[in-house]
């Protein structure tokens, strides 16, 4: 789940001091990379310099933790020309999470004529810190993006309601488009199941109970080698005990959950076009690249303009379902041309034929075997 904390003050030791040496060789360059901005990214003066806040509020900045599913984290551990391209998928899956939160979360309210309008506004630097360990050790990639609580221009701080409330869809987004590009780059075939596991087929589920992380809460940090990392996930698997696989077999990467993708909207009192992109990327059960998503679900709500904040406008329910077309048609394509398509075909409306009235033609007795006698009336239909 993508997290995010408050940040108050500009110290930021805690990401600079760290060089995530866990990572080292399998990941590109540094721990340290810019989504935006540029400088050296180990120097915590010029760190700090991402932050920036208003004289309104302590907030000057926002702590965005990515945190890739466990079971692909541990394919670190247990197979290091995978983790290569594990880290590499997991640091665009980010870039996509932090880029729509910008473009639909990220807004600055201005008063005019005694009304409130919320202004779309962006970031101006974006530092990010790349991890690959929990405090037990244990394998678990995730990123640490800095960003500021006031816009490239201005000093008024963002409307952080519409941070927290896209904070879902942001991580659903990044998920499904770590699960594709996984899936793409490897051997792998990581998958998210109705219930929302996410696994990956052909990778014992023995592994993600073998490093829990339910045992790294309170432990103090500590900075691993690449040798010392090794080591540690070595001897860790060699307490491994094999369980059955619980991922599902693959019948078609192209599909789409609808039933997945129902059962998540049909538990939203309201539906917003942020409930509809989590909906969507958590039922692209194998992933899709985020701005693939983004764009078929514009065509599916056929919306044009953009909304940002917490105020968006509120969808009919009945107008994302879709359900008598999933009915005739089946599941939905991914692709926006194939859902296009799939959108512009005609659909009988469904005919309901009117309830029989049954009336009674005659009384009669029957006798059972008892003795006992019976009264029964046969029905006709009219």
């Amino acid at each position: 789940m993508l997290h995010i904390f408050a940040r108050r003050s500009d110290d930021v030791r805690y990401f600079t001091s760290d060089p995530a040496y866990e990572l080292a060789g399998l990941r590109d360059g540094p721990a340290g990379w810019w989504i935006r901005g540029g400088g050296d990214l180990s120097d915590p003066e010029r760190v700090g310099t991402v932050f920036g806040g208003s004289s309104r509020s302590r907030t000057i900045g926002y702590d965005l933790i990515f945190s890739a599913p466990r079971a692909l984290s541990v394919l670190l551990a247990i197979d290091e020309m995978a983790g290569i391209e594990v880290i590499r998928s997991h640091r665009l899956a980010v870039s996509a999470g932090v880029a729509y939160l910008e473009a639909h979360a990220l807004g600055v309210r201005r008063r005019i004529t005694g009304e409130s309008e919320l202004i779309p506004a962006r970031w101006r630097e974006i530092a990010s810190f790349t991890h690959g360990v929990n405090r037990s050790g244990e394998p678990h990639l995730h990123d640490h993006v800095l960003v500021g609580a006031t816009p490239e221009r201005g000093n008024r701080a963002f409307d952080s309601r519409g941070l927290f409330a896209h904070l879902e869809a942001a991580d659903a987004l990044y998920r499904s488009e770590l699960r594709y590009r996984v899936g793409v780059g490897t051997t792998y075939m990581p998958v998210r199941t109705f219930s929302g596991n996410e696994l990956v087929v052909g990778v014992d589920d023995g592994y993600r109970a073998l490093w829990s992380g339910r045992e790294s809460g309170n432990l103090p940090k500590r900075i691993w080698t690449r040798e010392e990392i090794r080591g540690r996930w070595a001897q860790d698997l060699s307490r491994f005990r094999p369980f059955a696989e619980s991922a599902p077999l693959v019948q078609n990467k192209e599909e789409f959950d609808e039933h997945a993708f129902a059962a998540q909207l049909s538990s939203e009192t309201s539906i917003f076009r942020r409930n509809v992109v989590s909906a969507w990327a958590n039922a692209t059960s194998f992933g899709s690249l985020a701005n693939v998503s983004a764009l078929s679900i514009d065509r599916l709500l056929n919306q044009s303009e953009r909304e940002v904040g917490v105020r968006e406008s509120e969808i009919i329910r009945s107008r994302v379902l879709q359900l008598d077309r999933v009915r005739a048609y089946g599941p939905r394509p991914l692709e926006v041309n194939g859902l296009a398509d799939w959108l512009a075909r005609e659909v009988e409306p469904r005919v309901f034929e009117p309830r029989r009235e049954l009336n009674p033609l005659r009384s009669f007795r029957c006798v059972e075997p008892n003795g006992k006698s019976l009264s029964a009336i046969r029905y006709v239909s009219d």
